[in-house]
């Protein structure tokens, strides 16, 4: 293998010599970044808004077909349930009335 040639090395990366990269610069990229992903938000933005206001974004409804499962509940076990929910609401109320003899303060 031949020799590295830092010369010719240094002369293919000459055409950055000119460039100062300093703060400013940094400045200057980092700005411009910022402001062409703001426009991008922007503009997707109101892309989603017409979507929806068209009401074709999420469009979600569909015509039941074969694979459309049905499930039926039973009303016995319905009301069971709810009957269950009333008496734990009758029992939490109870419970909140109810004080206690006495406080332990945590703190000793």
């Amino acid at each position: 293998m031949s020799e590295l040639n830092f010369k010719k090395i240094k002369k293919f990366f000459s055409f950055a010599k000119g460039l100062d990269i300093g703060s400013t610069f940094s400045w200057i990229v980092l700005f411009v970044f910022f402001v062409l992903l703001n426009i991008g938000i922007a503009i997707f933005s109101i892309y989603l808004y017409v979507q929806i206001s068209r009401g074709g974004f999420f469009n979600v409804a569909e015509e039941p077909n074969e694979n459309t499962k049905i499930i039926r509940i039973s009303k016995s076990k319905l009301t069971k349930i709810i009957s269950s929910f009333e008496e734990k609401s009758k029992r939490f109320e109870e419970l909140k009335k109810q004080k206690p003899n006495y406080v332990i303060d945590p703190s000793l």
